[in-house]
C-alpha cells in the first residue's frame, strides 16, 4: 500500500487499533451486551459473503450490483461502528454508481484486507464489551 497513492485511490490506511468503537456499537445495542455480541457474530457470518459477492461483481463488470452489494455492507459497517470498513464500502459504492470498475477494483483489495482485519477482531471486540466500564 503506497501512501503515494492512497488518496488518489480513495484508501484509508488502516490503523493498528481496533477496528470497532465498541463504545459506540454498545450504544446503539442500547447497553444490551448480549445484542452487541449478536450483531458483531451477524457481521462476521456476513462478511466473507460479501467480499465473495464484491469480487463476482467486480469482475464481471456489473457496477449496478457491486454498487447495492457495497450499499449494504456501508450499513452493516456502521452499524457496528467499523469506520474503516464503512468508509471503504462507501467508496466501492460510489465507485460502482460512478461505473469506475477499476477503481472499484483497486479499493476492493483494500476493504478484503480491512475485512481480514474485522473478523480477526471480533473476539477482542466481544471480550472488550463484556469487560466492566472504567
Amino acid at each position: 500500500m503506497s501512501s503515494k497513492t492512497e488518496k488518489d485511490q480513495g484508501s484509508i490506511p488502516a490503523e493498528e487499533s481496533s477496528p470497532f468503537d465498541t463504545k459506540v456499537l454498545l450504544e446503539r445495542c442500547m447497553g444490551n451486551e448480549k445484542i452487541a455480541h449478536l450483531v458483531l457474530d451477524k457481521l462476521a457470518a456476513q462478511l466473507p459473503g460479501d467480499v465473495e459477492k464484491l469480487t463476482e461483481s467486480t469482475a464481471a463488470g456489473d457496477c449496478v450490483r457491486t454498487a447495492q452489494v457495497a450499499h449494504a455492507l456501508k450499513g452493516a459497517a456502521g452499524t457496528v461502528a467499523a469506520s474503516s470498513l464503512r468508509e471503504f464500502a462507501a467508496q466501492i459504492e460510489k465507485f460502482g454508481r460512478d461505473n469506475q470498475i477499476e477503481k472499484t477494483k483497486e479499493c476492493l483489495a483494500e476493504l478484503t484486507r480491512e475485512v481480514e482485519r474485522c473478523l480477526n477482531f471480533v473476539p477482542n471486540a466481544k471480550a472488550a464489551l463484556s469487560r466492566p466500564a472504567a
